[in-house]
């Protein structure tokens, strides 16, 4: 907000929904109303805020107020009218932080007292307010007296919250440990041995020292940006499926000796980077297109990272990786996939694990199980886009098994089977297009880099990894009235999907008034159903089909992923259904199967949004199941849904989200129907006409969600059922509904229209054993 807050109505925000008033340059933000905010925040040294007498600005539970200025330069808080108070209270589960501010005529006396560090007020008609100096360099001591709120000054030994300036000590024995509230900038921060810090899914900021001897546990996806020196303690991080980031402008250690991470990334463009001790991560990242990383490792230490990926300059390699004593070697065991290029690397034993291929590098000597030299075969089309012509490649040559083939740009196209090494698309100044129109088999990975678009049609097998960077582009041709095309990768170790990746197969399902979704009549259903007859159809568990077309709309397409390894999704899929004319087509089927599913990206396949007329296309189906004995997707975040088609008023039926975890038996998982944003027009329809599977679902229990409803339109067999929402229904029908549970209570929704439902009972003279 640059200019004014005017709120004299109804002002709500999200948990995490941030405020930011920031005016120009010695500008000012004028605030009227009352107002509750989740996080108001202003850093404008020199800004002015204005509050309107009379007015209240408050800061709701777990929410959090930041007013910071600069030294010589304060931000400044005023009243409208001299004399006359504008009010502000802060929730007492809120945390603050004012750092050099000039304010006058604040009454805070509604709510929590502020502390205003290094500020200016005194003796300026404030209330509920106290002015600190804060002397550079300061212990200041976590307590936990009161509760575990970072932000609560009642928590801190002296009283107050932390300054930019503090040493952070969070020493062993509180009553309660702490845990963000928002994200975190310490100067030092030292977690001593037996203290907790929960980072909560906020970051951390360390700009000199951050010292890690007790345990510091992350929820998800945090990041641990680092600037100074670094210790980890052996087992002392939790790391959930977080970043720690290395990013200082001058030398860092790095101890991590014994310690686990998820994703480490070298990111200090000055100066040495010198790890110290062996210690293990899911991934070790180095992305430089210019500038200089320079990396030790320790000698005789092993750095065990299952993926690798170091990106520097191919033209003239600027990733220095060397050992702390030239000519001794540092150890190496990659077991997953590898990127490599652009760099120069002297004394690694890369020999406990796979060997690295690495492209336009400097071998610096004293290495072992590196592959340097290695020269892709180039696409440089000059007659036409054939890939089996070979005047189209540098060497002029057809690649075959032993190929490794780069597309950096231009269009290709694939008409008969291609068996190659490695395959990569993009990652250059211009888009790389590749339609694949018959089955790829690749013995180690296929990679899709930024403007590196691929449309795969057949199925395709890749023995090593699929990777997708961001930029990156996927897709399959869209179909008519029968199923031709359709994504199905079989990867026999990992899938990693960045953030900013992009898989689109939205409209690409049957074609206008195909599929078994579409009766003749005017809709087209799929997971749900649909206006006008759109009937429901396919597997829950396994859906391999398409979303079928509308009179005016075509459905979503399908998109399987069989993965021996682990999926790491942080881009986004989307499956949907065409919206854009007078009615919409259905969601169409995403299916993976892998050993594990982490990440926090995307997954859509929903009815068509929007149509002119209100005739919207019911959801998909989506379907997530790990095989991995300890998998239980604790570490995924993705958001997974299977809506239907989306009016103001009007929504087509739900379709289907199945989660099915590493020791569920076979078909034994949950499936979900709904939420949706408003009441279902249209149901979830079981049991799903043909084509379908009959049975799948007879031990899956079904979890009913928010305004979503599931409908008999013949008798049917569940594992187990819950109504999770008030607004759910259960629709009968008139039909009978046999669950393979004992009988216990629905849940809180609804059960509508004549039918019956049936139980599992135990048989007499059963036997119970408990040990």
């Amino acid at each position: 907000v640059s200019e004014s807050w005017n709120n004299n109505a109804a002002y709500t925000g999200e948990d995490t929904g941030e405020v930011v008033f920031s005016a120009p340059e010695d500008g000012t933000v004028f605030v009227e109303g009352v107002t509750v905010f989740s996080r108001l925040i202003c850093t404008n040294a020199g800004q002015k805020i204005v509050f309107k007498a009379g007015s209240l600005t408050s800061i709701a539970a777990n929410g959090k107020l930041e007013l910071r200025g600069e030294p010589e330069n304060k931000l400044i808080l005023e009243s409208t009218m001299q004399g006359g108070l504008w009010g502000l209270s802060l929730d007492s589960d809120s945390a603050h932080e004012v750092e050099h501010v000039d304010v006058s005529n604040s009454d805070a006396s509604y709510g929590l007292e502020v502390v205003a560090k290094n500020s200016k007020g005194q003796n300026q008609n404030n209330y509920n307010w106290v002015f600190m100096t804060i002397i550079p360099g300061e212990t200041l001591t976590w307590t936990g007296e009161v509760s575990s709120n970072w932000g609560a000054t009642a928590n801190w030994d002296k009283n107050r919250p932390p300054a930019l300036t503090d040493h952070l000590l969070i020493p062993s024995g509180c009553p309660n440990y702490p845990a963000f509230i928002s994200d975190v900038v310490a100067d030092k921060l030292t977690i001593a041995p037996g203290a907790t810090l929960e980072l909560n899914n906020y970051n951390l900021l360390s700009l000199t020292s951050l010292q890690v001897e007790g345990k510091l546990i992350a929820a998800s996806q945090e990041q641990i940006k680092c600037q100074g020196e670094v210790f980890f303690s052996p087992d002392s991080f939790y790391a959930a499926i977080s970043t720690l980031i290395l990013e200082g402008d001058l030398a860092q250690t790095v101890n991590l000796e014994g310690a686990e991470f998820f994703k480490i990334s070298v990111e200090n463009k000055l100066a040495p980077v010198s790890f110290i001790g062996s210690f293990k991560t899911t991934e070790f990242m180095c992305l430089a297109e210019t500038g200089m990383r320079n990396i030790v490792f320790e000698t005789d230490k092993l750095v065990v990272a299952k993926n690798l990926l170091l990106e520097g300059n191919s033209d003239v390699p600027n990733i220095f990786i060397t050992s702390s004593a030239p000519g001794s070697f540092w150890l190496l065991k990659v077991s997953g996939y590898r990127v490599v290029s652009g760099v120069s690397v002297a004394d690694s034993d890369a020999s406990p694990g796979l060997g690295i291929p690495a492209v336009n590098s400097i071998d610096s000597g004293n290495n072992i199980n590196w592959e340097f030299g290695v020269s892709p075969v180039l696409w440089t089309p000059t007659s036409g886009n054939n890939f089996h012509t070979p005047a189209n490649w540098t060497p002029a040559f057809v690649p075959g098994p032993n190929s490794r083939v780069w597309v950096k740009s231009g269009t290709m196209a694939i008409d008969q089977e291609v068996k190659v090494r490695d395959f990569v698309v993009g990652g250059y100044d211009t888009i790389a297009s590749v339609t694949a129109n018959a089955s790829l088999f690749i013995t180690e990975t296929l990679t899709l880099l930024d403007k590196g678009e691929l449309t795969l049609n057949k199925p395709t097998t890749i023995n090593g990894d699929f990777i997708m960077r961001s930029g990156a582009f996927l897709t399959h041709s869209a179909n008519a009235a029968t199923d031709v095309n359709k994504i199905e990768l079989t990867v026999l170790h990992d899938v990693m999907v960045a953030e900013g990746a992009m898989v689109d197969v939205s409209t690409k399902g049957y074609g206008r008034s195909q599929g078994p979704g579409n009766t003749g009549a005017i809709g087209a259903g799929h997971g749900g159903a649909a206006d006008r007859d759109g009937v429901c159809y396919g597997s829950p568990i396994a859906p391999t089909n398409h979303g079928s077309g509308a009179n005016y709309g075509s459905g979503g397409g399908a998109v399987l992923i069989y993965a021996n390894g682990t999926i790491r999704w942080d881009g986004t899929l989307l499956a949907n259904g065409d919206g854009s004319s007078y009615s919409s087509g259905s969601g169409g089927s995403i299916y993976f199967v892998s050993g594990d599913l982490i990440g926090s990206g995307e997954l859509q396949a929903n009815g068509g949004d929007f149509p002119i007329q209100n005739k919207s296309g019911g959801g998909g189906r989506v379907s997530l199941v790990v095989t991995n004995a300890d998998a239980d997707f604790s570490n995924c975040f993705i958001q997974a849904e299977a809506r239907g088609g989306r009016l103001p008023s009007i929504i087509g039926g739900p379709g289907t989200v199945y989660w099915e975890k590493g020791f569920d038996l076979p078909g034994h998982g949950t499936v979900c129907i709904g939420p949706s944003p408003i009441a279902s027009s249209y149901a979830a329809e079981v049991p799903p006409r043909e084509p379908n599977i009959p049975g799948d679902v007879e031990r899956a229990k079904f979890l009913i969600k928010e305004n979503a409803k599931m409908k008999l339109i013949d008798d049917f067999t569940v594992g187990d059922i819950w109504l999770e929402s008030e607004s759910a229904i259960l629709d009968l029908a008139g039909y009978t509904l046999y669950v393979n549970s004992e009988k216990h209570d629905l849940g809180a929704g609804s059960v509508i229209n004549e039918g019956e439902i049936i139980w599992w009972t135990r048989p007499p003279g059963t036997v119970l054993l408990f040990w």
